[in-house]
């Protein structure tokens, strides 16, 4: 018996979660406050992604 996996293969690069993580959808403001970090706030995903300086 072989499992059926063809649902997987729909070219939707957002089901590559993990390798496109880095990657924007639909970004929708970006903020910068006192100490130089960068707030992006993006709707496909619902989340705000903060980055600062290392």
């Amino acid at each position: 018996m072989e499992i059926e996996l063809d649902f997987l293969e729909d070219n939707d690069p957002r089901s590559e979660c993990p390798h496109i993580e880095k990657y924007f959808w639909s970004p929708v403001s970006i903020k910068l406050d006192t100490l130089n970090r960068v707030y992006v706030t993006e709707t496909n995903r619902h989340r705000i992604q903060v980055y600062q300086q290392a």
